[in-house]
């Protein structure tokens, strides 16, 4: 049985089960629904629409803590990663980019609820790239073994370093929430 610290925990658990599964199911779609999506303006749209999604779910996680930014922050990254799971048949390495950036965001969220009695976001950043950045190896790994996709090693870097741009980011807001959190006490 898998023991979570608290209920927001296991939510956020969940939310990345959720990520990894929109991820892994758009492996198995195929050329009918790239065919449909072939337009470019489709696809910029679809694009730039998710793109603002995953910057309005990272800027609402930097917020002062309330429920209600928790929440816009879940259901926007999940609307991103949704709507992206689409173009991911055609610009992988853009869809890369929201998907990894959501996943890695819903990681640093649970792993910053486990170990919320840890004051060292470093160690939540490390921890949560220790699980991203498999998933993303496993993720490309999948794509040798089925005919309709291809194995690159550029996306496993890209997957990376996108989680890697994504932790500093949200380390580089908490530090920024936690100035001015402390310099309104003053």
């Amino acid at each position: 049985m898998i023991h979570f610290t608290s209920r927001k925990e296991k939510r956020y658990w969940i939310l990345v089960s959720i990520v990894i599964i929109a991820i892994s199911f758009v492996l198995f779609l195929g050329r009918p629904v790239l065919d449909v999506l072939n337009n470019q303006t489709i696809q910029a749209v679809i694009f730039v629409t998710a793109m603002v999604f995953t910057g309005i779910s990272i800027f609402t996680h930097g917020l002062p803590s309330n429920h209600l930014y928790m929440n816009i922050t879940i259901w926007i990254g999940l609307s991103a990663v949704f709507i992206l799971s689409f173009l991911r048949l055609g610009i992988t390495e853009r869809s890369h980019l929201i998907e990894y950036s959501i996943l890695t965001l819903f990681v640093f969220m649970a792993m910053q609820e486990r170990l919320k009695d840890k004051k060292n976001v470093l160690q939540i950043g490390g921890f949560s790239l220790l699980i991203t950045i498999p998933l993303g190896i496993i993720d490309e790994s999948i794509q040798f073994f089925l005919p309709s996709r291809v194995f690159d090693i550029n996306d496993i870097i890209f997957n990376t370093l996108t989680s890697l741009f994504t932790i500093i980011g949200l380390l580089i807001m908490r530090r920024f929430k936690n100035k001015t959190q402390n310099s309104g006490k003053n």
